[in-house]
This record gives structure tokens, sequence and C-alpha cells, in this order.
């Protein structure tokens, strides 16, 4: 006896796969739009109490949140929260990661107080769910984290962190998502003044984004970046100059030469350059800047007052050896 073909997905289904693919691919605007109809397509389907129902919401929050529109975004958020809620029950670990969605909306909307007890709740949910959840429960320590360092409260963000990056150590071992657990707590104990213990991190975090995801791949070259400026932060400025260098040829390399991180890197090279009294090095860099930068651009202005600081400054900044020339033919006529 052969088995009946699956049905088709629904109108909703579909909708709410095409919102959940533009997330995972980094564009909220298209996400957007597959949401907003994913759950009227629901509604329509199903009601206002359903799972279907409850899911669209859920990406229209992460949507909206991705595009800016916070106050939508909660709005969403609760919407997805209370249906969850009745439908599953207040500690499935569905509904705790609907809360967990609102707690992190909240705080981008600066509702520290509404973000904390929303994550707290998560957390005890999730911890309640037991291994199943424990995925779950990562990311939730993250964003509870995210909340106490917003907060100022580092001690308590170390710690949440440290537990989420923990349990991303033991289920998913050398992943990228355990590196971004290290960079997370790298960033608050630099906001907490331990710049060393935040390098110390960084570094681990680059070394096995390179083994996982490639040296090109973009969350890779930013840990280059980020530990350029923790090198900078502690006056390693040679070392420093060093990382940002392999940044930025990473940057051009895969970004291009236009692009904000790669012209970032360049402006930085400049001014490091600049700190350590290589002023014909500054020059030249900022020069190659200002050979590829559009008139318009918002750098443009800033490496052309460089680029005369320098001139000013510089034997010979105007043209090749030119003053220094100039000079050493006035002196030679003097004698």
């Amino acid at each position: 006896m052969s088995e009946s073909p699956s049905a088709p997905p629904s109108p909703a289904a579909e909708r709410l796969q095409a919102a959940r693919q533009a997330l995972a691919a980094g564009d909220p605007q298209a996400a957007l739009a597959c949401a907003r109809a994913a759950v009227d397509e629901a509604l329509e389907e199903h009601g206002r109490d359903h799972p279907t129902t409850g899911a669209a919401a859920l990406a229209l929050a992460e949507a909206q949140r991705g595009v800016g529109d916070l106050a939508a975004a909660a709005d969403a958020g609760r919407l997805a929260l209370a249906i969850r809620e009745r439908c599953l029950g207040p500690r499935d670990p569905e509904s705790a990661r609907a809360r967990g969605e609102l707690a992190a909306t909240l705080r981008l909307m600066g509702d520290l107080e509404g973000a904390l007890d929303l994550a707290l709740q998560t957390v005890e949910d999730l911890r309640a769910a037991g291994a199943d959840a424990e995925a779950t429960l990562a990311s939730a320590l993250g964003s509870l984290s995210a909340v106490h360092r917003a907060r100022g409260e580092h001690e308590a963000a170390i710690a949440a962190g440290e537990e989420a990056l923990a349990i991303r150590r033991r289920i998913l071992g050398e992943h990228g998502d355990t590196a971004h657990a290290l960079t997370n707590i790298g960033t608050i104990f630099a906001a907490a003044g331990d710049q060393g213990r935040a390098l110390e991190l960084e570094r681990e975090a680059a070394e096995l984004r390179a083994r996982v995801l490639g040296d090109d791949h973009p969350d890779t070259i930013r840990s280059l970046a980020a530990i350029a400026t923790l090198q900078r932060n502690l006056g390693n400025l040679s070392g420093a100059l060093t990382s940002q260098r392999l940044a930025f040829a990473a940057q051009e390399r895969v970004l291009g030469p236009l692009a904000a991180e790669t012209l970032e890197s360049r402006r930085m090279i400049a001014y490091m350059l600049l700190r350590t009294g290589r002023r014909l090095d500054a020059l030249t860099e900022v020069r190659a800047g200002l050979a590829i930068l559009p008139a318009a651009h918002r750098l443009t202005e800033e490496f052309r007052g460089l680029q005369a600081q320098l001139v000013a400054a510089v034997p010979g900044g105007k043209g090749r050896g030119g003053r220094a020339k100039a000079g050493k033919g006035r002196a030679k006529g003097r004698r």
C-alpha cells in the first residue's frame, strides 16, 4: 500500500519560511514583507490563537527590529509571546524564546528594567526545560549578559556570558557561535576596563574563526580589527599597526577598497603611523585613500585635512623631496 503524498505547505507556512530565510540571510527588509504577509495569512487560516500565528508574529518582530522599528517590534513581540503562552504554556521553550526576543527589543529601546525581568524569566524557564533546551538557554544567557552589560553590571554580565560559552563549547565545540560567545565576553571585560583579558579572548575567538570559518570570512576579519583596537587601547601601537594592516589587507581583498570597514582600517593605519612619528608613511596612506574616495564621501574631507596637516609637517611633503631639495640648494648658495 503506497503512502499518500504529504499536503503542500499552507500559504502562511510558505510566507513564514521565506521570512526566516531572509532573516538568516541578513535581509530584514525582505523578511519584513514576508513576515507581514505570513501574519495576515495565518490569521485568516488559523485565527489568532495558533502556533503558526505566534511564529509569524515572532518573525515579524525580528524583522522590525532588524530595520530599526523598535516600537513595532515590541508590539509584535508581545503578540507572539501572548499567543505562545496561551497555546503552549508560559514555561514552554518556545514561549521562553519569544520572551527572550522581546527582552532584546526592550534592551535596545532602553527599557532595561523590563528587559532584565524578561531575560531572567527566560533563563529560569529554559533551565527548567532541561537538556533539550540547552541551545536556546545559551542564547538566552547571552541576551541576559547583554542586559546586565547595558545596566553596567559587569560581574553579572560576565557570569552569564561565561555560562553561555560553557554550554556552546559543550554542545557545539569548535563553532562560529562559540567564537561569538568569546567575543561577547571580551567586550564586557573591555567595558569593565580589563583590556588585557578582552584581548586574550578576542585572540582566541580569531583563531577559532580562522580554523572554522577561514581567514577570509567577515567574522574572522572583524576579529583582526578588534584585536588591533584592543592593542591600541593598551598602548601597543606597533602590534596594533601590524594587526590593522592584516585586517586591512583581508578587507580590501574580500570586501573591496571602498567598503566602510576597509576605509576605517586605512584611516586607523594613517593615524597610528602619525602617532608613531612615521609621517611620510602616513601621508602615503592618506594619499592612497584620497585617490579612490569619491568627492562626496564622508571621509574625504577628513583625509584632506589630515593630508594638509601632514604636508605641512613632512619635509618634501608637497612633492617627492621638493622642500628638502630646495633647502639644500639655499644652504649651498649661502656657502
